[in-house]
């Protein structure tokens, strides 16, 4: 899934964690 992919620390990177969050899998926190 795409979300394996995705990490917070990319997220954190590209200044969208906080904006992002709401959308992110929780898979991502995995």
């Amino acid at each position: 899934a795409s979300c394996d992919v995705i990490s917070l620390v990319n997220l954190q990177q590209l200044g969208l964690y906080n904006n992002q969050l709401k959308r992110i899998p929780r898979c991502a926190f995995d």
